[in-house]
């Protein structure tokens, strides 16, 4: 059985030894939908190859020649049941104006993610001033990112809650409350630990010894803390959630 990383393994690079998720990589497809010199949009079904995005990006391709913008272009989205295509969402995009020799930008908004959709078509026109030119392309996009390993669980390791100031422990006992907490000793000697109120001073032999570097968890409830007869050092404290 894989055993859980300590938030002390974590923070000092130690691999973790238990994944349940995927790596993912963002991809970005264009298709370039044919726009003739009177705007008008060829309508054909394309791969939505489950992207979880569809851009509409906007051109004015001739110099000096502006979109005005405004179109309502119309996009349907299809699902393939056994070899039948079925309409379920029908959109609108509506085209931004669009200063001559640059480009705009609409997101497709969907009420189902778009990921679940096979095709997709666009209908409508482009109004073009005379003269003037336009590209329409659509991005389809994937929902990863480059490099990024997304992690659903960590072998039953937890949230950090919060992660108090370090205690100084001397050789005259005190009370710390934990929940649900792991304590590390970061100092140079060794702290003593009893299940309980405040123990008599120094440390006797109920109580339990946390040497340096060594870690304690997860602990919940009311402890004492101490350090032999003139020695100090430091407990530092992560609870969890």
């Amino acid at each position: 059985m894989s055993r859980a990383q300590t938030i002390n393994d974590m923070t000092n690079g130690i691999p973790l030894n238990f994944i349940d998720g995927f790596a993912s990589k963002k991809v970005t497809e264009n298709d370039e939908q044919t726009v003739s010199a009177a705007g008008v949009i060829t309508v054909a079904k394309k791969d939505i190859n489950r992207c979880s995005a569809l851009e509409f990006w906007f051109y004015a391709t001739t110099a000096a020649k502006n979109l005005a913008g405004g179109d309502a272009l119309t996009v349907k989205l299809y699902k393939r049941v056994d070899g039948t295509d079925y309409l379920v969402e029908t959109l609108t995009v509506t085209s931004p104006a669009v200063t001559a020799l640059t480009g705009a930008k609409v997101d497709l908004v969907s009420v189902n993610p778009v990921e679940s959709y096979e095709f997709y078509t666009v209908e409508g026109t482009i109004t073009i001033p005379s003269g003037g030119s336009a590209k329409l392309v659509v991005g389809k996009k994937s929902n990863g990112i480059s490099n990024v390993v997304s992690v659903s669980s960590i072998d039953k390791a937890q949230q950090v809650s919060s992660v108090p100031a370090p205690v100084s422990v001397t050789a005259t006992a005190q009370n710390i409350t934990l929940v649900k907490a792991e304590i590390k000793n970061t100092g140079a000697n060794t702290i003593y630990i009893r299940d309980s109120a405040a123990t008599p001073t120094p440390a006797d032999v109920d109580d339990y010894p946390i040497y340096p570097g060594e870690i304690m968890g997860f602990l919940t409830g009311v402890y004492s803390i101490v350090c032999g007869a003139g020695l100090t050092s430091t407990l530092n404290i992560v609870e969890l959630v």
